[in-house]
């Protein structure tokens, strides 16, 4: 599934909040809540399936930046409105919404849409009630503790970037040591010996040793272009790993 622009994302995901309170609000739509609760749960797979040619079932995480959190976003928030909210059996799913949002969107829209999300079971359950306050206050604090895992999540993965990047580098690095070996002594020494014989009668074979030394050059030149033409596709090799690495 391709990424969106963050703040389109978070938007959609704003607006998917908004559609499902609304919903909720008419009576005769709230009846089939659930009805299209189970309908929307199928076009997240089918969204799912047409984004990602080789997603499995099981495979149920959203992609980043992507509709199909969205369409999780919708789903969620009116299953659990619609079944009761603060004291839905399902609100436990709240913060596998936390946890989904967190690690699929950008910080400020994740924060930006978790104050929604707040402000969405406020409305719709007005009053200070004590249970209203507890479950309340709980989102955020297991919002920052998702934000802290993903921070130590991202860290990790970077780690990791740099360590392959640096794997890469060396394994080239070493692949052109021995291969600027093998010219050395496959090459080089032969045509030093080879001057060598040809310089004992340096007038006589004059030609031969200008010969010599013009493809000694050429050899050399072509070689450096070798290295040169190596290094930028290491460079390049490295910054697919990154763009990779980053999807």
């Amino acid at each position: 599934m391709p990424k969106m622009n963050p703040l389109l994302h978070g938007v959609l995901l704003i607006s998917s909040i908004a559609l499902a309170y609304s919903w909720l609000q008419v009576p005769s739509l709230q009846f089939y809540s659930l009805q299209v609760f189970a309908l929307t749960v199928v076009i997240y797979f089918i969204v799912k399936k047409l984004g990602q040619k080789k997603a499995k079932l099981w495979q149920l995480m959203p992609a980043h930046t992507s509709l199909e959190m969205v369409i999780a976003t919708f789903a969620f928030m009116l299953l659990i409105g619609a079944t009761g909210n603060l004291d839905s059996p399902f609100y436990a799913l709240s913060y596998v919404h936390l946890f989904l949002l967190v690690f699929t969107t950008g910080y400020k829209t994740s924060s930006i849409t978790t104050a929604v999300i707040m402000l969405f079971h406020v409305s719709l359950t007005p009053g200070e009630a004590p249970a209203l306050i507890a479950n309340i206050a709980s989102l955020p604090i297991v919002f920052f503790f998702f934000l802290f895992a993903k921070s130590q999540y991202d860290e990790v993965i970077r780690e990791k970037r740099v360590i392959a990047n640096d794997e890469l580098a060396v394994n080239s690095l070493e692949q052109e040591k021995l291969d600027l070996q093998a010219f050395v002594t496959e090459f080089i020494h032969k045509k030093v010996l080879q001057l060598k014989t040809l310089s004992q009668e340096p007038q006589t074979n004059k030609q031969a040793i200008l010969g010599q030394l013009s493809l000694l050059e050429i050899e050399i030149e072509r070689k450096l272009s070798q290295l040169r033409m190596a290094e930028r596709t290491v460079e390049k090799n490295v910054e697919k790993f990154n763009e990779k690495s980053t999807q």
